[in-house]
């Protein structure tokens, strides 16, 4: 990618253990789609930014990622990480 590109990516995440009910739902789910679930630990998800800067606020909870002010942060646990990232 060029110099100032951006990558966004929004990704599954399994920071609890393949028994989650969230988890095995949406592996269900997506066993009937055209393309496969594959649910990732928190350090591989990271790691598809390397070579990039994340913008604040990183890689995040997606209801976190610059939420609107009449919605606030949610602090409920996801399952769905977004960020992205500035090639420098």
């Amino acid at each position: 990618m060029a110099p100032g590109s951006c990558l966004v990516i929004s990704h599954g995440t399994l920071e609890t253990g393949p028994d989650d009910p969230r988890a095995r739902l949406s592996t269900e789910v997506y066993s009937k789609a055209s393309a496969p679930l594959a649910l990732r630990p928190l350090n591989e998800v990271r790691s598809l930014f390397d070579g990039f800067e994340l913008v604040e606020p990183g890689l995040v909870w997606i209801s976190q990622w610059r939420p609107s002010p009449s919605e606030g942060v949610s602090e409920v646990t996801e399952t769905l990480r977004g960020g992205v990232g500035l090639r420098p």
